[in-house]
C-alpha cells in the first residue's frame, strides 16, 4: 500500500487530516498483522478502505491461481476492481465467491472517523457449479484480451488443492484480528478524533467566556466595580492554549475555525497588550517586564491578527514559565526589544522582536531540537513537569504562514555553576 492509496480512501469520506495522521501512523503495524496472518494460516488477504484498495498479502501467501493473476498487471487490476465491488456490497458478509470463483470471506471494521475496512481472505479454489462457470467465463474473455494468461491459468488450476473450505479455526483468528484492529484504531484514531472535538469544544467556550465578561464590563461600567478584567484575561489566556492544541492536532480543523484573512496590525499596540494579559503571573513570580525600541516598529504590519497574538502568546509563555528569581526578594528581568531593521543586508526587508530571559535554558544540542512539536529541554521536564512542548513549534508554523522565521539562543551565563541561562527567541517579520 502508498501512503497516496490510503489518503485518498480517507479523502473519499472527508476524513480529518489529524485521523489521516493517526492511521497512517498505526497502518504499518496493522499490514504487519494481516501479513502474519496470511503467512500462518495460507489464507491471503485484500483490505479495502471505503471501497478503495489499500492492502494485499505479499505474493508468497497466494495460491497458483491468484498468483498468475496478481503477476500480470491487466489481470490484477480486475481482481482488485472485483474486490472493492464486493467490499461495498453489505449481503456479502461471510464466505463468498470472487470473479474467478474462488472462496472468499469477508470481515469488516467500522469506524465513525475513517470509515469502513473491509477485509477479504481466503481464496479457496472452489469447485461449485456457480465457482466454475465464473472461472470458465472469465477464460473465455481472456481468449481476447490476454490469450497468453490461459495457460497459465489452467496449469494454475490443475496445481491447486482439492477444494475446501475456509476452516472455523482460521474464521475465529480473524475475528480476533480485526478485534485487536479495532482496538488500536480506537486507541489511536478515534481518540485523536475526540481529543480534536474537545478542543473545538473548549474553544468555543473561552471563546464565549471572553464575550460574556466584555459586555458585562461594557454594560456595568462606572455603576458597580466587578473584576471583569481577569476574567477576560483569563479567557483570552484560555483561548490561546486551546487554539495551540487544536492546530497542532489538526490543521484542517482549525482553519475551519479560525478563517484566513489578513489585516494591519500595529505590533506595538499588539505587543503591549499581551503583556498586559502577563502582569499579573509575572509580578507573582517576581519578574518585570522590560520593553526597549517598541517605538521603532512600523504602525502596520500585514497578517492575521489572532495568529500572530498566538505566537507572541506563545513565547511570552514560555518566558515567565521558565524563568526565575536567584534568591529571596532577587527580580528578574523579561526584555522584549524591537530591532528595525533587523539584517540590512537580508533580500527583503525585516523586522525582528526579541524576548530575553533568564533562568531555565537550553544546551547546544537541545536547541537544535527547540522548534519541534514535543520538545522539551532537561530543565523545563525538571522544573516544570506539566508541559506539552507544541508551543514554540506553533509559533513556527505562524511565522511561515506570514513569511518569517523563529530563531532560538540559549547560553549559560556561569558555567559550571548554577545552570543560569540566557534565553533569547527571535520573532522576524517582513514589512
Amino acid at each position: 500500500m502508498s501512503l497516496s492509496d490510503m489518503q485518498r480512501a480517507l479523502r473519499s469520506i472527508e476524513c480529518d487530516d489529524s485521523a489521516t495522521r493517526a492511521l497512517s501512523a498505526v497502518w504499518p503495524l496493522a499490514e504487519s498483522i494481516l501479513d502474519s496472518f496470511a503467512k500462518a494460516t495460507d489464507l491471503p488477504l485484500f483490505a479495502y478502505l471505503n471501497g478503495l484498495h489499500v492492502f494485499t498479502s505479499s505474493l508468497e501467501t497466494m495460491p497458483p491461481f491468484c498468483r498468475v493473476m496478481l503477476s500480470t498487471p491487466s489481470l490484477a487490476s480486475r481482481c482488485k476492481a472485483d474486490g472493492a465491488y464486493r467490499s461495498q456490497d453489505s449481503h456479502s458478509e461471510g464466505a463468498h465467491l470472487c470473479h474467478a470463483g474462488l472462496l472468499n470471506g469477508r470481515i469488516t471494521l467500522s469506524n465513525p472517523f475513517f470509515g469502513e475496512l473491509v477485509i477479504l481472505y481466503g481464496s479457496r479454489l472452489s469447485q461449485e457449479q456457480t465457482a466454475s462457470a465464473r472461472r470458465q467465463a472469465l477464460l473465455v474473455q481472456l481468449q481476447t484480451s490476454n490469450p497468453e494468461s490461459i495457460t497459465a491459468l489452467t496449469e494454475a488450476v490443475a496445481a491447486s488443492e482439492p477444494a475446501r473450505a475456509i476452516d472455523q479455526h482460521s474464521v475465529t483468528l480473524m475475528e480476533a484480528i480485526a478485534d485487536i484492529l479495532v482496538r488500536l484504531f480506537e486507541a489511536t484514531v478515534a481518540s485523536r478524533a475526540l481529543a480534536i472535538t474537545m478542543a473545538h469544544e473548549l474553544s468555543q467556550m473561552m471563546l464565549s467566556l471572553g464575550l460574556l465578561a466584555q459586555r458585562l464590563s461594557e454594560s456595568v461600567e462606572g455603576s458597580i466595580d466587578l473584576p471583569t478584567k481577569p476574567l477576560i484575561s483569563e479567557a483570552r489566556l484560555g483561548l490561546y492554549i486551546v487554539h495551540n492544541f487544536l492546530s497542532h492536532l489538526s490543521e484542517q480543523r482549525y482553519e475551519g475555525e479560525v478563517k484566513p484573512f489578513t489585516q494591519w496590525i500595529d505590533l506595538n499596540s499588539l505587543i503591549h497588550e499581551l503583556v498586559e494579559l502577563y502582569e499579573t503571573q509575572a509580578t507573582h513570580k517576581q519578574m518585570v517586564f522590560d520593553l526597549l525600541g517598541l517605538e521603532l516598529l512600523p504602525s502596520r504590519v500585514r497578517g492575521h491578527e489572532l495568529e500572530i497574538r498566538r505566537a507572541i502568546h506563545n513565547v511570552l509563555n514560555n518566558a515567565v514559565k521558565y524563568s526565575y528569581h536567584s534568591f529571596v526578594d532577587s527580580q528578574r528581568t523579561i526584555r522584549i526589544r524591537a530591532r528595525v531593521p533587523y539584517d540590512p543586508s537580508f533580500t527583503r526587508r525585516r523586522l525582528a522582536v526579541q524576548f530575553e530571559t533568564y533562568g531555565l535554558g537550553l544546551t547546544p544540542e537541545e536547541c537544535r531540537s527547540a522548534l519541534k512539536p514535543g520538545f522539551r529541554g532537561r530543565q523545563a521536564k525538571a522544573e516544570v513537569p506539566i508541559g506539552s512542548g507544541i508551543g514554540l513549534s506553533e509559533v513556527v508554523k505562524i511565522m511561515k504562514r506570514h513569511g518569517g522565521e523563529v530563531r532560538i539562543e540559549s547560553r549559560e551565563l556561569h558555567p559550571g555553576r548554577d545552570e543560569v541561562y540566557l534565553t533569547t527567541t527571535t520573532l522576524i517579520f517582513p514589512y
